[in-house]
């Protein structure tokens, strides 16, 4: 089963974004680093819960299956996507997935269209724009304090908790928990401290950390305990 709570925190995460004031082609590469760091986990693809925001942000491209540069060389394959609800598109349509043949694009019935990502293969709408990857916590303080300025203490809390429970634990920073919180957890306190969460309720125990569930706390790292307690103490 995917991580459903992480789906959904990466889904309101795409809606802060798209209502925010960041430029255009700012706007593209936070959507595509939050889709990057979902990937990092067990979870779905969920492009299509959100697909009218990606195309007016023109973060993904559609293509007619005529009219997509891979399909004369493989035509068999592409006049074959009709009979398919969905189906990941690879550099070479007829092999396998692997390290040198990944999903370059998307089919999609529905549609009738294949889809492509923003800074993908076959991404032509904004030329010269580049993703650039942000550190995941750096990421996750801009998407906080983004929060904070949309008024929205749900993005605040529950992406707070994320980057606590969730990042700290299958990526373990190398930093010390001092570094941790001059770099990143004390700007993050102080948006928390906008908020009143005395009555709050998180959508899923791993997004929460003043109530946090005895079992989760007791497999955390120091780091992860003494930033839970820097951030819910006052």
């Amino acid at each position: 089963m995917s991580m459903w709570e992480i789906e959904a925190l990466m889904e309101k995460t795409v809606r802060l974004i798209d209502k925010s004031e960041f430029k255009s082609n700012e706007k593209r590469n936070l959507i595509w680093n939050t889709y990057n760091l979902q990937n990092q986990f067990d979870c779905s693809f969920t492009h299509f819960r959100l697909i009218e925001i990606l195309k007016n942000n023109e973060y993904v491209q559609q293509y007619d299956i005529s009219d997509f540069p891979l399909t004369n060389g493989y035509k068999d394959f592409f006049f074959d996507l009709v009979n398919k609800d969905f189906e990941w598109i690879r550099q070479i349509p007829t092999e396998d997935w692997s390290e040198n043949n990944e999903e370059i694009a998307y089919w999609d019935k529905a549609s009738n269209k294949i889809f492509v990502d923003f800074a993908s293969d076959f991404y032509t709408l904004n030329k010269g724009e580049f993703s650039k990857e942000y550190d995941p916590l750096h990421f996750g303080l801009i998407i906080i304090k983004e929060g904070g300025r949309q008024n929205d203490k749900s993005i605040v809390y529950e992406w707070a908790s994320f980057l606590v429970n969730y990042l700290l634990a299958w990526f373990p920073s190398n930093k010390s928990t001092t570094e941790l919180k001059n770099e990143y957890f004390s700007e993050i306190k102080d948006c928390i401290l906008q908020f009143d969460y005395s009555d709050y309720k998180a959508s899923h125990q791993g997004l929460d950390i003043i109530n946090m569930d005895v079992n989760w706390l007791d497999e955390m790292s120091e780091n992860q305990k003494e930033l839970i307690k820097y951030l819910t103490q006052k």
